[in-house]
């Protein structure tokens, strides 16, 4: 059997049923694929299948408004990345202890999709990445999130090359 996309919708609806989705990226570009799930489901179930099987960085891409309400800079003041990825500083939130385990990280990435969330509930293992301009499979993630409004607008997305 030959490989087949899935729909945009398809897609929406899994991640609003708490479902992991592979979303590639153009060969052109960087050529990687993303496991992203809506930042509500960044359970440790699927953090950990992430971590584990995705082997890449674990990030929140975010929209600017949300960076700018958790008062989250930007990693680097001058972006000489090849795609310009806006990265801001990475975080973990301030109830966690290393913030590096995949329940933690979850914590973390759920806090930061809680419009209830402000800095200083959040004080460094999970990369904030604005969404950008230019398509990118994380941020497209946020972004097909946002505009489903059944979702909150911020995904958990784990970058893993694929050649």
């Amino acid at each position: 059997m030959a490989f087949q996309y899935g729909t945009i919708p398809q897609a929406l609806e899994a991640l609003r049923q708490g479902k992991l989705i592979l979303c590639t990226d153009d060969p052109d570009r960087e050529n990687e694929g993303d496991l992203i799930c809506a930042a509500q489901f960044a359970t440790t179930e699927n953090v950990n299948f992430m971590a584990v099987h995705g082997r890449g960085l674990i990030c929140t891409p975010m929209s600017d408004a949300i960076a700018h309400r958790l008062n989250l800079p930007q990693m680097v003041s001058e972006n000489t990345d090849n795609h310009s990825t806006a990265f801001t500083v990475s975080i973990d939130h301030v109830d966690t202890s290393t913030g590096i385990s995949a329940a933690e990280r979850g914590y973390t990435c759920r806090a930061c999709a809680d419009p209830a969330t402000r800095p200083g509930e959040k004080p460094s293992t999970v990369s904030g990445a604005i969404a950008t301009a230019k398509p990118h499979t994380s941020s497209q993630g946020s972004r097909s999130l946002s505009s489903a409004r059944r979702t909150h607008s911020a995904a958990t997305a784990l970058a893993a090359r694929h050649t």
